[in-house]
Parts: structure tokens; sequence; C-alpha cells
């Protein structure tokens, strides 16, 4: 498996709060530069991505687990697992100029034009970012791409929603293009037909807004809807790997507080290393050497002495005294 890394902060297990190790970090998973892109040709806008750690932990850990449970049932019918994950690979459609980088893909291993699954993960991503993505990945895909699954993480409300697309079939369980559409070019005797797949989309909530599991198949793959042709009559064929809510839960749960952790570890590093900083001192420094003694006359002159001559203010005072005593005498 491949992905992306941000950092090593993930080289662990991650464990639920009963102790149960979820999934242990994917030492197959190499950090890689920790940014993404996706460019939509019809608006022209190009969208840089720069995961966080929450985002990687789910990432790796959710498509570790899916991996080791595809890679365990064809080990239990004496197979190869003929799917390889490639990280940080560019997903390009024939016809058209949108360029996009899932967070995760999987690829037949005799076919890499296309993948067949397709992960994304959204943290800080809109949620109308990640749904134009993911329709774009099905309509564009020529039918080779069977499962896009996005997984929105809204940290404000704590809600976990699952939603699966999938290329729509018709009568015969067969996919194809369902529909035309015409869009007029600049000059009105010439059309453009653009043919695109329609989506079955379904959602499910992983997550509630008071923090309890929700309820759903999980993430289900069928293989028969990923494997070729050619061994559709297979018996794996007629298994489905699943991914179920409980463990997504969990997985997201025990991300979130392992990224909590780390948080507040480098804040307690950040204002230790903030109290060992000696100040700056705020007064003059004191001069080196021996204070010098004072003279005698210099002691004298800076000495109080009551004298003897009565003092006389500088104004002259005026009308009676308050206490009804006789006025100052007149100079």
């Amino acid at each position: 498996m491949t992905s992306v890394i941000s950092s090593n902060t993930w080289r662990k297990p991650l464990i639920s709060r009963s102790g149960e190790v979820l999934a242990p970090f994917p030492t197959a998973l190499k950090p890689t530069p920790g940014y993404r892109y996706d460019y939509f040709a019809d608006s022209q806008t190009l969208i840089l991505r720069m995961p966080g750690d929450l985002h990687e932990c789910t990432l790796a850990c959710i498509w570790r687990l899916l991996d080791r449970k595809i890679t365990k049932l064809y080990e239990d019918h004496g197979c190869e697992n003929p799917f390889e994950s490639l990280g940080n690979k560019e997903v390009k459609f024939v016809g058209s100029n949108d360029c996009m980088i899932p967070d995760a893909a999987m690829y037949d291993s005799k076919d890499r034009s296309l993948p067949v699954l397709l992960i994304e993960i959204g943290i800080t991503q809109t949620a109308k970012t990640l749904k134009k993505k993911a329709d774009k990945y099905i309509r564009l895909g020529n039918g080779s791409i069977r499962y896009v699954y996005t997984l929105q993480v809204r940290k404000g409300s704590g809600e976990i929603s699952l939603t699966k697309r999938t290329p729509e079939r018709d009568e015969q369980n067969t996919i194809h293009s369902a529909t035309t559409r015409q869009v007029c070019c600049s000059l009105p005797q010439h059309s453009l037909i653009w043919w695109y797949f329609l989506i079955n989309l379904a959602t499910q909530q992983i997550r509630t807004a008071d923090k309890k599991v929700g309820s759903g198949a999980g993430l289900e793959i069928s293989m028969k809807e990923i494997m070729p042709k050619e061994l559709s009559t297979s018996p794996i064929a007629q298994k489905t790997v699943v991914i179920s809510v409980q463990e997504i839960y969990d997985i997201v749960e025990a991300a979130e507080h392992l990224e909590a952790d780390e948080k507040r570890k480098t804040a307690e590093k950040a204002g230790a290393a903030k109290k060992a900083e000696v100040p700056e001192p705020r007064f003059l420094p004191v001069p080196e050497g021996p204070i010098p003694a004072e003279s005698d006359s210099a002691s004298e002159a800076c000495t109080d002495h009551e004298s003897d001559v009565d003092y006389k203010p500088p104004w002259k005072p005026r009308g009676k005294p308050r206490d009804g005593g006789t006025p100052p005498p007149k100079d």
C-alpha cells in the first residue's frame, strides 16, 4: 500500500479506549510530500490540499485494514492479491483535462490506467468540493472506477458520514452510458455530445452529533465488481469485504484522541521552553567594582538641619483666619 503520510507521528499502533489494537501503522506506507492537488477543467480551478495528521492517520488505518481484509481473503483461497495501491498518482480521464490526486486508490495490477476503487476523506475540505470531485470520478471514469467512498468528518458537530458512489446499471446489470447531453458550442451548426455515467449514491451515518455509533452496512466492497472479467467466476467473486461502522467509528475516535495528545504534548513542550528562557533585564546593570565612599563635605551638604529662622511663605496671606484668631502681622 502506498499513500501520503505527512509526519512520523503515526508510526505507532492505533489503540481504542478499550485497549484493542485497531490497526498497526502500515509499514508499507512511505512518507511522501504532504500535499495533493485537484484541477477542474470546466472552471479552470486548481485546488491545493495539505492533509493534516488526523486526516492521514484515519486514511492510513482504514486503507491498511481494507488491504489486510482483501489480502486475507485471497490467502484463504490460496491466491495472490492481484490489486495494488498507488499513492500520489494522478488520475486522468480520456477526453477530459481534469486531473485529480485521490487520497487512496486501488488498481488492478495488470491495468493501471484507472483505479477500480477510490477513498476520499474530508476533514477541512468542504462537502461541496468533496462531492464535486467524487462525482467526476464516476462520470468520467468510463465504467472502470467501480467504487468511490467519501468519509466526511465534521469537526464542529462531531458527525461522521460515509457516502458510496457507484456507476448506475441497466436491467441486465451492466454498466453503460445511461444518458447523453447536448451542449451547444459557439457555432449553432455544431454540437458536442457528452456521454457520462449516472451515479448510484448511498449515505450512512458513522457517528451522530451526540457521539453515538450510527447505523449502516459500513464500507462494503463486492469483489465481483472490482475483479477482472476473466475471474468473475472465481469463488472469491462471490465474497464481500466489509469494514463495519463500528470499526470506522473506533478508528476515527482513536485518531482524534491521538491527535489531541500530540497537541497537548507540543503545547507542554512550548510552555516549558518559554519558562526556561531567561528574561532580559529591564534596568541598568549595576557597575562592577567597589562603590566610592562619600566625602565629609558632601555628607554635611546632604544632611537636613532644622533652621532657627522662622519660615516665611513666599506669598502674603490675606483675609481673616478661619479659626477666629488674630490675623498674621503685615510686613
